[in-house]
């Protein structure tokens, strides 16, 4: 009985262990903290996200097209990004606003972060 009393306190125990901390990773993302260059490939397809001051340039491309060119304004709000569009886009016109759901860190070293719904992107080294 001790034995099945010690197994399920190790048990509980593990169950509240985390295996890695996340308490080191910053909650904050800053406008300051986005400027250079954040770039990620997903199935073929190359994301990058320049930040210059409160301008973004994001585009999407498949070599050798470009599929999605966009040039705006951002603001950050909590974790939401809001652009505004200087440049139209396919059926959006100039003033039209975009909005990304989710922006967090997903490193320590701010080196790597997540644009939802792009997905997580890494800090090139201009």
């Amino acid at each position: 009985m001790r034995k099945i009393l010690l197994l399920m306190v190790a048990i509980v125990a593990i169950g509240f262990t985390s295996c890695s901390s996340d308490d080191d990773i910053p909650q904050t993302v800053t406008q300051q903290d986005l400027q250079g260059k954040w770039i990620a490939e997903y199935y073929g397809n190359i994301y990058s996200f320049e930040f210059t001051g409160n301008e973004v340039h994001e585009m999407i491309s498949k070599y050798p097209n470009v599929l999605e060119d966009m040039e705006g304004t951002f603001i950050l709000e909590g974790t939401k990004m809001i652009v505004t569009l200087t440049k139209p886009l396919f059926s959006l016109k100039v003033g039209d606003t975009r909005e990304y759901y989710d922006i967090h860190w997903e490193s320590s070293d701010k080196t790597k972060i997540n644009i939802s719904p792009i997905g997580v992107l890494s800090k090139t080294k201009n």
